[in-house]
């Protein structure tokens, strides 16, 4: 028996899994995103994070109702694009860091 490897690349770079340094779901009000995290310099200090926010095409992306039901069956979409920038010192303009904890507040961004 031969195991064959599937490995396939879209032209757009924002729907293939290398493109980004970390994939996750959030569970938002009208169900989970997945979300794409692409680090721009340094990982620890980084000048730019962009955050790429896809929903599913059709159906709900992950359906804990349906706990069978394959994850990936429906297409994604780009919902949304946030992009924070860091100065020299690891923070954006706001004040937080790449991890979102502002230290002058002691609080997360929200």
């Amino acid at each position: 028996m031969d195991i064959v490897k599937f490995d396939s690349q879209l032209k757009n770079n924002l729907y293939n899994r290398s493109y980004y340094n970390d994939l996750s779901y959030i569970k938002e009000k009208d169900g989970f995103k997945l979300v794409g995290k692409k680090v721009y310099g340094d990982i620890q200090k980084p000048n730019k994070i962009e955050t790429y926010y896809f929903r599913s095409a059709r159906e709900k992306l992950l359906d804990l109702d349906k706990p069978k039901k394959p994850i990936m069956k429906e297409a994604l979409v780009l919902e949304r694009v946030d992009v924070r920038e860091f100065d020299k010192y690891g923070y954006d303009k706001d004040g937080y860091d790449k991890n979102g904890w502002n230290a002058k507040l002691k609080t997360f961004r929200k």
